[in-house]
């Protein structure tokens, strides 16, 4: 997971930007409910559940709503930034597993197929010099036929995006690790398919086809940014945010968790509250997120896409 965190401060109130992070807000257990898309439901219509701080030994993990079966947990290592990951699937059997550091995959990744066969074992390297952060060490299909072995072979229809829920299907050669010249995919789900250049795992060029019109590219996926930077952000949200008064006789502290998501225009839609400490507070956060000027879309394959953020905002008396 890639982020960027800052603090500023005006008066009393201090702004955290995260990208794409994963928050666990508090040691108290939580319950949230998603469908097969990742996206949050009631209850009832839930593919499967989550829980955040499940115990002293698990840090969250999730359940298949009508079994009731383990879908993943994640358990913290030696310390908050290493953890210990698992996913099922419906039949009990592993999906996949392996280690992540600050939510980023960390070394030897395995996955496996539903029917219990290993697929596939990537390596990622943590290392921020790293020009190559995955490697393909062995990829086998599902009757058990090995493909890649040692860093060497050819994909053929490979899933490489282990923990997407809505998987490209790929072909082409892999050498010594590393993806190497013409490959193509395809992902059933959403009627795309592309063909891409790589020369030693980098990506040189790429043309996407979705609902018959092209995309061109050259970098897989670019992050929505504002469109004056950063730093015009923090400005504005201590602009326009004031402490409550009754907050303050009250003597609240503490963050607001707002999240909101860029579209494909670069406006902010979707704002809500999803940890808030106090009414007042609340609507103050959310209020600035709001005001916000449109940003920078973010882009996947050439094709502008919907992105979610979190923004933390800290009410704190001086």
């Amino acid at each position: 997971m890639r982020s960027i965190e800052k603090i500023v401060r005006s008066t009393s109130v201090a702004v955290f930007l995260i990208f794409f992070g994963l928050e666990l807000f508090a040691q108290v257990p939580k319950t949230k409910y998603y469908d097969k898309d990742g996206l949050e439901v009631d209850s009832i219509s839930s593919y499967y559940y989550e829980i955040t701080n499940f115990s002293p030994e698990y840090d969250w993990v999730s359940y298949y709503t009508k079994t009731g079966k383990l879908r993943e947990k994640r358990v913290t290592l030696n310390s908050k930034d290493f953890q210990h990951g698992v996913k099922y699937y419906e039949n009990g059997n592993k999906m996949w597993e392996g280690d992540s550091y600050k939510y980023s995959s960390l070394g030897t990744i395995k996955s496996y197929y539903r029917n219990g066969f290993e697929k596939s074992e990537l390596f990622f390297d943590s290392t921020k010099s790293a020009k190559h952060r995955r490697r393909v060490i062995n990829y086998k299909d599902s009757l058990g036929n090995v493909l890649v072995e040692n860093g060497s072979g050819m994909c053929k229809r490979c899933e490489l995006e282990v923990f997407s829920n809505k998987p490209y299907f790929e072909t082409g050669k892999i050498v010594n690790g590393l993806k190497s010249g013409e490959w193509t995919g395809v992902n059933m789900k959403s009627d795309v398919t592309y063909s891409e250049t790589y020369n030693e795992g980098i990506l040189i060029s790429g043309i996407q086809n979705y609902e018959g019109q092209n995309y061109t590219y050259t970098e897989l996926e670019t992050q929505a940014v504002p469109a004056n930077g950063i730093q015009e952000v923090y400005r504005l949200i201590g602009q326009k945010i004031r402490y409550p008064k009754s907050a303050r006789r009250h003597g609240i502290e503490g963050k607001v968790f707002v999240q909101f998501v860029v579209d494909k225009e670069g406006n902010i839609i979707d704002t809500k509250v999803i940890k808030g400490i106090d009414p007042e507070c609340d609507n103050e956060a959310l209020k600035a997120v709001k005001s916000l000027p449109k940003w920078t879309p973010g882009y996947q394959r050439g094709k502008p896409v919907k992105q979610r953020f979190t923004l933390p905002i800290q009410f704190k008396l001086g």
